[in-house]
């Protein structure tokens, strides 16, 4: 016999190696005898043409021999296992980096409730092992660092900015960065599936497939900003309609704000891949583009209750007052996986509206927030 476990993954992880190794352990005990073990995962090179070919929708690994030398240990892993399962208490356990690997552990905010908001683990960037060498020394908030711990730039703005109780702002930074805007400003964002198995000709597994935008325009300063949007209609490929939309609302001068701009880039550059007539345009739309991730990425801007991040989600309610609560679509993986239910699952029509409004007003407050947050960095230039 031969065991092929089915993977969802693009690669074979560790993980899979201890799945397989318990299986065959188990196998040979029920007397079967295992020749091969294999582990079939996604092939992301597959580009989908026509009908779903599973043959190259899959890569087939043999992991045999690996999991020869995992399988002496897991009599003594289970033996291990079910001594712990009759114990009448759980067992004191250090937190560390086991607590999300290889999977999130149910049992976190339990064990994790000891530590205050500022703990180290919330710094920037920090090496898990250096973070947990720090609480587990007794060092539970990142104001009390012991003496000679090496910080680099973020860090220390983010340890300052705690002990202080207030931003860090760095007026000619934000000034500097305020200059590379040029009206009109078009404040852009996308939602996109992704999905194992490619829904589309011309796509591949988990590839990022664009099914809606939301625009912003403000076309001089002062303005109120318009708004524009794009949600797909049915079950076809929403690209080329996606595509030609946009081309059609964004004009030949003014900036490009997006909030982390590699993702948009990324899809953009996809589809001038598909499309080849709108390379070039893509390459204009490249340049204009201003990122405004980059004054939180750099710190330039800092609210101790970040707590390290940079995200729009944790930056708008700090700088406006108002986030994202209370909304039935709040991020975008909901967004992705709702206009999947409603768009190729059994539902009503009542419920379709429904979620579509939502999915509009979610991506719609997405570039709104970017006008805020740029109101707000001027008023911080001109301080």
């Amino acid at each position: 016999w031969d065991i092929v476990e089915v993977k969802s993954s693009t690669s074979v992880k560790d993980v899979n190696l201890h799945d397989l190794a318990l299986q065959r352990y188990t196998y040979e005990g029920a007397g079967l005898q295992i020749r091969k073990c294999i582990l079939m995962h996604i092939n992301t090179e597959y580009v989908r043409k026509g009908d779903v070919e599973a043959s190259k929708l899959f890569v087939q690994q043999d992991v045999t021999k690996a999991v020869a030398g995992i399988l002496p240990g897991i009599e003594s892993d289970l033996e291990r296992m079910i001594k712990v399962i009759g114990e009448r208490t759980s067992p004191v356990v250090p937190i560390g980096p086991h607590c999300s690997e290889p999977y999130p552990c149910p049992l976190t905010d339990m064990c994790w409730g000891f530590l205050p908001e500022d703990n180290p683990t919330t710094l920037y960037r920090m090496k898990k092992e250096k973070t947990f060498e720090l609480i587990q020394s007794g060092c539970t908030s990142i104001t009390k660092l012991p003496r000679g711990t090496k910080l680099n730039d973020k860090q220390e703005i983010q340890v300052e900015s705690t002990q202080n109780r207030r931003p860090n702002i760095d007026g000619k930074y934000i000034k500097e960065f305020l200059k590379h805007l040029e009206y009109p400003l078009y404040y852009m964002d996308f939602e996109t599936i992704a999905s194992a198995v490619p829904f589309f000709d011309d796509s591949s597994p988990y590839q990022n497939v664009p099914f809606q935008f939301s625009l912003h325009i403000q076309r001089a300063a002062g303005e109120a900003p318009e708004h524009y949007g794009f949600l797909a209609e049915g079950k076809s490929d929403p690209r080329k309609e996606f595509l030609e939309k946009l081309r059609s609302l964004i004009g030949k001068n003014g900036s490009i704000v997006v909030y982390n701009e590699v993702f948009e880039l990324a899809r953009l550059d996809e589809l001038a891949k598909l499309f080849p007539s709108s390379r070039s345009w893509y390459n204009q739309i490249r340049k204009r583009t201003v990122d405004l991730l980059r004054p939180f990425r750099d710190f330039a801007y800092y609210h101790p209750k970040q707590h390290g991040s940079a995200s729009l989600k944790d930056v708008l309610p700090l700088l406006t007052g108002k986030g994202y609560e209370g909304m039935e679509i709040a991020d975008g993986g909901t967004a992705s996986r709702e206009y999947l239910r409603v768009t190729f699952g059994d539902v009503s029509e009542e419920e379709r509206a429904n979620v579509r409004k939502q999915l509009e007003e979610y991506c719609g407050l997405d570039t709104s927030a970017m006008v805020r947050i740029v109101k707000e960095l001027r008023k911080m230039a001109a301080a």
